[in-house]
């Protein structure tokens, strides 16, 4: 009788040691921030829930749009950010200082790195020459996560976009989906300032010069367009393209 309980103790023993090392070799649930998988946010809970509201204002723009994405992406708050060149590789400028940007989507790592609302370095920029502050960093958060759905949308063929283009309809959503006040205080910066008469001065030049006004004229080019019906076009490259990367020399 003795012997029996002592078999029913090893396999008790037994049991729960299968139990345990089944529980270790599970795979860890996926991490998923705002109730969305592959979505990481990381920052300060205020933080997380703007990233959270911003990432569903523009997945639902798309949406509307008819361009749904399961899209993955993690969000990382820092109080500054070193601009990478075309997100791939370490940008190496001869001054040996790093490029400082509001915010950057890195392609490689799906990652957006972006400046805190309350950092001390971001209240010298000014945008459109208005002051820093959360509107406007909200606003530059929803650019770069357009960045990361057209990137996830094109897949392989990103490159096939021109950089001016990436930029310019990442611009033209960011300003559509502005609070009515900061896009209008936007707007006034440049009153004359109309749509691109054509989509090839969508171009590095143009922007080059002076990156807010390119915004602006973006956004009209993207509303007299028809708005998400032209980001389709673009992305499906039905528009007239010019891609400096690839001009003779």
């Amino acid at each position: 009788m003795a012997h029996h309980h002592v078999h029913q103790a090893q396999l008790q023993v037994l049991h729960l040691t299968v139990i345990m090392l089944l529980a270790i070799a599970a795979p860890a649930p996926a991490h998923a921030d705002c109730g969305r998988d592959g979505v990481t946010i990381n920052g300060s809970p205020d933080e997380h829930d703007e990233a959270c509201a911003a990432l569903g204002e523009v997945i639902g723009h798309f949406a509307d749009g008819g361009l749904v994405i399961d899209l993955r992406v993690t969000i990382r708050f820092q109080p500054s950010v070193a601009i990478e060149r075309d997100g791939d590789e370490a940008a190496s400028p001869t001054s040996g200082e790093p490029r400082l940007a509001s915010g950057f989507y890195h392609v490689a790592r799906r990652e957006i790195w972006m400046t805190r609302s309350t950092s001390v370095w971001a209240h010298r920029r000014r945008p459109w020459n208005l002051p820093w502050d959360r509107p406007l960093a909200l606003s530059i958060l929803k650019h770069e996560i357009v960045h990361a759905i057209i990137y996830q949308l094109l897949g392989a063929d990103h490159r096939k976009l021109p950089r001016a283009w990436h930029e310019a309809l990442a611009y033209a959503v960011q300003i559509e989906l502005m609070d009515p006040d900061l896009r209008a205080r936007v707007l006034a910066q440049y009153p004359h300032r109309e749509a691109f008469s054509s989509t090839l001065h969508v171009n590095d030049i143009v922007y080059g010069i002076d990156p807010d006004s390119f915004a602006v004229a973006a956004y009209w080019a993207y509303v007299q367009g028809g708005r998400m019906a032209f980001l389709r076009r673009a992305i499906g490259f039905q528009l007239e393209m010019i891609d400096m990367d690839h001009m003779p020399p």
